[in-house]
């Protein structure tokens, strides 16, 4: 005889019985001998994953309760979305099928300090010992919780006093992975080492890694200061497709602190080509001619194609726009490498936007006679161009000097433009705080 039951999603909620046999609604009927348990709906998963997560064991007895508690159980992993299963009696044996839906909402494992074992020895130790773990681990759900029970265990079983916490990580709250880490061991940074460097010296770039010298040893913390700071010191040599290794931490010992583990790291770059200047070309321009967009730009053929040159110039050739009123100005570079010649142009396409001009000034946050005077000292009258780089001096020079003059000390200041594209004329008001 069959019945079915059906779980909530995700939920450790009470389940909901659609159909009960004598067998299952008696506390007293004895256990049946489970024969075979099937999942429908998998994907992802296996079913000897999915029976592993279930706690159920083919020719062991089982009651229904312990049935209802492995749906629990597989719902609270966070592995599905939905789950409900259904069970067939024969004789003294019972059989059991789930049907699922697996979650789309999954993150992907990182190990940040995990410094006494390789990620694939980690990653071995997961998938035997937790069910749901491949490489990602759902979103929601305990089966996180049980990644860093087995992590736990495994410093354990190595001697080593830590704990283990999982936290998700993404841009801008966009969560794309759990990062798992170890806390409570000291693990400070001894050495670096950057492989590959020649271009660029190898002592200038540790010299500007210092600061990870003496701190514990972080992965991301790894990343942030290859990715930022040296990788930095490449571009600004030409080495416009320089990129660093994910970074490798190697136990050295504990004779230079006492502490429980010294660390060197390792950060292998591949440098790439250096480049040199070519050219600009520029579309769209009306305002200023190529020639003109090149002298703000700065660059002089065959030189080193520093970005921070180059930033700079980009910067320029905006300044320009903004002082000429054309505060609205995007400037879309597409960068192209010659990798025969080693050479780098840019081709820049320019929309200008609205030519403004000055509309009225409103001071706000100053006592009115401070205010109305500022406003005398502005020097944009309304109707001529506006300067967008103008206010920064104006309050460099005029208006902070005037209110400490005035017995008051500047606060902080918002600066808020008000366009008005339809008689192309901009409002700036400067609110004082």
């Amino acid at each position: 005889m069959r019945f079915g039951v059906n779980a909530p999603s995700r939920g450790c909620g009470t389940l909901t019985i659609v159909a009960l046999l004598a067998w299952g609604a008696s506390a007293q009927q004895p256990p049946l001998t489970l024969s075979a348990i099937k999942f429908s709906g998998l994907e992802r998963y296996s079913e000897q994953q999915s029976e592993f997560a279930s706690h159920l064991k083919v020719g062991s007895p089982v009651t229904i309760a312990q049935i209802q508690s492995a749906s629990d159980r597989l719902a609270q992993s966070g592995a599905f979305d939905k789950i409900s299963y259904s069970y067939t009696t024969h004789g003294n044996e019972i059989s059991i099928e789930f049907q699922v839906a697996e979650t789309k909402n999954r993150l992907s494992a990182t190990f940040d300090n995990f410094v006494w074992f390789t990620t694939d020895e980690l990653d071995r130790t997961l998938r035997a010992r937790v069910p749901f773990y491949d490489g990602t681990v759902p979103e929601r759900g305990t089966t996180s919780q049980e990644v860093s029970d087995a992590l736990h265990a495994l410093l354990q079983s190595n001697g080593i006093a830590g704990t283990v916490s999982g936290l998700p990580s993404g841009p801008f709250g966009r969560y794309v992975s759990l990062d798992f880490r170890v806390s409570g061991v000291a693990m400070p940074v001894h050495s670096i080492q950057i492989p590959g460097a020649a271009g660029v010296s190898e002592s200038e770039l540790v010299g500007a890694a210092k600061e990870l010298i003496g701190k514990d040893y972080s992965a991301a913390d790894t990343q942030a200061v290859a990715s930022l700071t040296l990788l930095a010191i490449y571009r600004r040599h030409g080495y416009l497709q320089a990129h660093f290794d994910h970074p490798q931490a190697n136990v050295i010992g504990n004779t230079r602190t006492g502490a429980a583990f010294d660390i060197a790291v390792t950060v292998p770059v591949n440098e790439g080509l250096q480049y040199s200047w070519d050219h600009a070309a520029w579309t769209g321009n009306q305002k200023f001619s190529a020639d003109e967009l090149n002298a703000f730009l700065a660059m002089k053929a065959h030189e080193v194609a520093s970005q921070d040159k180059i930033d700079a110039g980009l910067n320029a050739v905006a300044i320009a726009y903004s002082k000429q009123g054309f505060i609205d100005t995007a400037i879309a570079p597409k960068v192209l490498l010659d990798d025969s010649t080693r050479l780098v142009t840019y081709d820049s396409a320019i929309n200008e936007g609205i030519q403004y001009k000055m509309g009225q000034l409103q001071i706000t946050g100053l006592d009115d006679r401070l205010a109305a005077d500022l406003i005398k000292k502005w020097q944009i009258k309304p109707g001529q161009l506006f300067d967008g780089t103008y206010s920064r001096e104006f309050l460099k020079k005029t208006a902070f000097p005037r209110i400490l003059e005035s017995g008051k000390r500047p606060g902080g200041i918002d600066e808020n433009l008000q366009r008005n594209k339809d008689n192309a004329t901009v409002d700036l008001v400067l609110a004082f705080r």
